[in-house]
């Protein structure tokens, strides 16, 4: 059920994607949606095509730059994602979702301490999926840091329910055990989202 209504959006978005570019073909926009959906089905090169588009005529469309980001990160572009960040940021530098996307792109090119920052300043009540969000990625830079007591105490903080208490209260016990390897790693247990 909730894959069928998952398709019906994305074909009514399409639709009205392609309606904005047919009515207006400047309509940055309408690219942007299409892209999205495109990006969502998986068709990256084609969700590239139309974000390349809509940032053709709106190079500063915080939206679309924002799933722009989310697109190059899906594929491992990462110096990329960074970069289009960094602009996103500076263009939106009071958006909490922005902010934590950029901080994101700086873990994954190596700036944790910097990224640490930014995360650490972001407001802990801006929603679930912001706390969420602004959790997994702060526990992820203090772990790289060698901070694995603050990284899981920084996972128990998760608010609401986007994954199971359970698998945060593993994350966390797994990190309060770091550095130890294991030598078997099949016996570690599946967690869920960023955990």
């Amino acid at each position: 059920e909730a894959r069928r209504l998952v398709e019906d959006f994305q074909n009514k978005a399409e639709v009205a994607g392609r309606r904005a570019v047919q009515l207006d073909p400047r309509n940055a926009t309408g690219y942007g949606a299409l892209a999205a959906i495109a990006n969502d089905r998986g068709k990256w090169a084609e969700a590239e095509d139309f974000f390349r588009q809509a940032l053709a005529f709106d190079a500063n469309d915080p939206e679309v730059l924002f799933g722009y980001v989310n697109m190059l990160t899906a594929a491992g572009r990462l110096k990329a994602a960074a970069s289009v960040s960094e602009k996103l940021r500076n263009l939106e530098s009071l958006v909490p979702a922005y902010v934590m996307r950029y901080a994101i792109g700086m873990i994954h090119t190596g700036q944790n301490a910097a990224a640490i920052a930014l995360l650490e300043a972001l407001p802990t009540d801006s929603g679930i999926s912001i706390s969420y969000g602004r959790n997994t990625a702060l526990a992820a830079a203090y772990a790289d840091a060698g901070r694995y007591a603050e990284a899981a105490n920084t996972l128990l903080a998760i608010k609401g329910n986007l994954v199971s208490r359970q698998s945060i209260e593993e994350a966390a016990r797994l990190l309060r055990q770091a550095p130890m390897k294991t030598n078997e790693p099949e016996k570690l247990p599946v967690l869920e989202g960023a955990l």
